[in-house]
């Protein structure tokens, strides 16, 4: 048993203990990152109208807004926009996203080799022949 002059001490030892326990972890604890709303909504909405262009099989149109949504994303990043916790998973979904893509079909030759794909037949292309 402590005598009646040490038990203060203690007292106080362990009262400081508990208070540094109980308070300190609160002033710890950094603050909750936020994601900026306006960076979202951006990014949201252009991934939206990827899928969109991906629903109408426009994937020459997808694969470009996507160059476009990696671009933004790595933008937002450099600026410091994008909380540091959320930059890594954002930016490998981005480059995710791109390497899934399906491959843009190369432009077709068919159909007579010009530029109007054989579209008014005995017409004379612009430039040539006689004017109206």
């Amino acid at each position: 048993m402590l005598s009646g002059k040490s038990w203060k001490p203690a007292l106080i030892v362990a009262a400081a203990t508990l208070a540094a326990g109980c308070g300190g972890a609160r002033h710890a604890q950094p603050p909750t990152p936020v994601f900026p709303r306006s960076v979202a909504r951006d990014l949201a909405a252009r991934s939206d109208r990827i899928a969109a262009s991906l629903a109408a099989g426009d994937r020459c149109g997808a694969a470009g807004q996507v160059a476009d949504l990696q671009q933004v994303a790595h933008n937002e990043v450099e600026a410091g926009q994008v909380p540091t916790v959320f930059r890594a998973r954002l930016l490998a979904a981005a480059d995710a996203l791109a390497a899934s893509l399906p491959a843009c079909p190369p432009p077709s030759d068919e159909g007579g080799g010009g530029h109007d794909n054989g579209k008014h037949k005995g017409q004379k292309k612009h430039g040539q022949g006689g004017g109206k």
